[in-house]
């Protein structure tokens, strides 16, 4: 199977009056495995994806995005059903932070290298969703839970009802 990602330079997307240079125009580049969501490290370019199916993350360093001939990192098992994935920053450290909707498991990952830093068990059994700030003084990182039937997803609440998203930290 041939998985292809369109790699698009925002440059080309602002309004210019001339033509958009040859480096700027979207380019396809093959993945080794289908991926349903990515993340990208801000600092070195790389971008992470994670193959539902097969329960992993490959981390495709920018050489390989730019077409050359680099080898990737992973694929690297995670936890089961992989469907969202982030990049944190935490003071000094950089992270991917990957959670599944079978097994309530969010894997923390060094974003160099995919090797696990940790593993937190949450009470819930399908977390769907991440987030988290930009700020790396900001140690949370969000989910949410996706429901069953339907498809809807649920955020945990508040006792007054309105939308409070369950978050989880680590420390070094």
């Amino acid at each position: 199977m041939i998985v292809l990602l369109l790699v698009i330079c925002m440059g080309s997307v602002e309004a210019q009056e001339k033509p958009a240079p040859e480096a700027a125009k979207p380019k396809w580049v093959t993945l080794k495995s289908p991926c349903i969501d990515f993340a990208i490290n801000p600092e070195t370019g790389a971008l992470a994806g994670i193959d539902a199916n097969a329960g992993t993350v490959t981390l495709y360093p920018r050489d390989y995005l730019d077409g050359k001939n680099t080898e990737v990192i992973g694929p690297v098992m995670v936890c089961r059903f992989p469907v969202s994935i982030v990049f944190k920053r935490y003071k000094d450290k950089s992270y991917f932070v990957v959670t599944g909707q079978r097994d309530g498991i969010i894997d923390v990952l060094d974003a160099r290298n995919l090797r696990s830093v940790r593993r937190i068990i949450t009470a819930d059994m399908a977390a769907a969703w991440l987030a988290t700030s930009q700020s790396p003084e900001d140690p949370s990182v969000y989910y949410a839970i996706g429901g069953v039937g339907g498809g809807r997803a649920k955020v945990p609440s508040t006792s007054s009802g309105q939308a409070c998203p369950t978050h989880l930290w680590w420390r070094d």
